[in-house]
């Protein structure tokens, strides 16, 4: 076997691993990806799932969500904080997934199904001041996404309220936030018990 030979096997030898090591690599990259995606979409799971869980166990929660997506303007200011609160919990979570679908480093089942969603919330008479108040606080890339596609001609957006009757709150949700307030400001014990307590005391 000539000099010649050897280098034609020798390089030969090389190409097949410098492409195996490449092939490695990808697939690695490629478990990796997957792997952060399955981290993400647990992790979003847990964010929706808690929410859930918080709203299906304490009423009078649920009540102060409800009635902010239909009077922000008009709730008391301490169940209003509480509100916020939440729905810039979910809005994060919702701008934190939106960057990362962008950034191809992930992306939850049904994404697109779900800003639809949250647009649809956010077309909730309350919710549409909330937003206006608040959204200086979002991330300028979704907060341009999301003004563009409230704005966006054409495509009319379903208010949750209209496909789902649990999220309508009439004025007598309303009344009892304000009447509670009322009543934890008279005794001096405002922030000491939860909100709701004295309206269901009261009956």
């Amino acid at each position: 076997m000539t000099l010649e030979e050897i280098n034609y096997i020798a390089q030969t030898v090389a190409v097949f691993l410098v492409l195996g090591s490449l092939i490695a690599i990808y697939d690695q990259q490629r478990r990796d990806k997957l792997a952060a995606q399955a981290e993400r979409n647990r992790n979003a799971g847990l964010a929706f799932q808690s929410w859930f869980d918080r709203l299906r166990d304490d009423p009078e929660y649920s009540r102060i969500i409800r009635v902010s997506a239909h009077h922000w303007p008009e709730m008391p200011d301490n169940p209003k904080f509480v509100a916020h609160l939440f729905w810039t919990s979910v809005l994060f979570q919702a701008a934190s997934a939106e960057r990362e679908a962008k950034l191809g480093l992930a992306k939850t089942p049904f994404h697109d199904e779900q800003l639809e969603g949250l647009l649809g919330a956010l077309s909730m008479p309350g919710l549409k001041a909330w937003w206006v108040e608040n959204k200086a606080w979002m991330p300028p890339e979704f907060r341009v996404l999301i003004d563009t596609r409230l704005a966006a001609a054409g495509a009319p957006l379903i208010p949750w309220h209209e496909i789902m009757p649990l999220w309508k709150a009439d004025n007598r949700d309303l009344e009892i936030l304000i009447a509670d307030e009322a009543a934890r400001l008279v005794s001096g014990k405002l922030g000491e018990s939860k909100p709701g307590d004295g309206a269901t005391a009261n009956g």
